[in-house]
């Protein structure tokens, strides 16, 4: 299942569902959420935040991360190498020519050193 993002009107109907006491895997159905979602809107209610605290922080959460990455695995070291987590084709190209350039490089090592030993027993 892919992640979409919560509204503020599904935030609403969670809500509604948790005063309601209806299950977290009915809610999940109903408003085609993961059930991890609802749970985390359920257990934030259980600790005594509200709706709107709790949008404020999910969309100051959703902001923190960069490039898609959670804030904790963001650093100023993981920051500089920005560049690095997306690989675009032209570098799947670069990767693969690489690998091809390796093998052939090895393939040729191979073959002087046979050359080479075949000549040495001929002399």
């Amino acid at each position: 299942m892919t992640y979409t993002h919560i509204t503020t009107d599904e935030l609403v109907l969670i809500e509604s569902y948790y005063y309601q006491n209806k299950k977290v895997i009915f809610v999940a159905k109903q408003l085609k959420q993961s059930r991890q979602t609802i749970y985390n809107v359920y257990n934030a209610l259980n600790d005594g935040l509200s709706i709107l605290d709790y949008y404020q922080r999910y969309k100051t959460n959703k902001k923190i991360a960069i490039d898609g990455l959670p804030i904790y695995l963001i650093t100023k070291k993981n920051i500089s190498k920005r560049k690095w987590f997306k690989v675009g084709p032209q570098m799947w190209l670069l990767v693969v020519l690489s690998f091809l350039f390796l093998v052939l490089f090895v393939l040729f090592i191979i073959y002087l050193k046979e050359a080479i030993l075949m000549s040495l027993l001929y002399q």
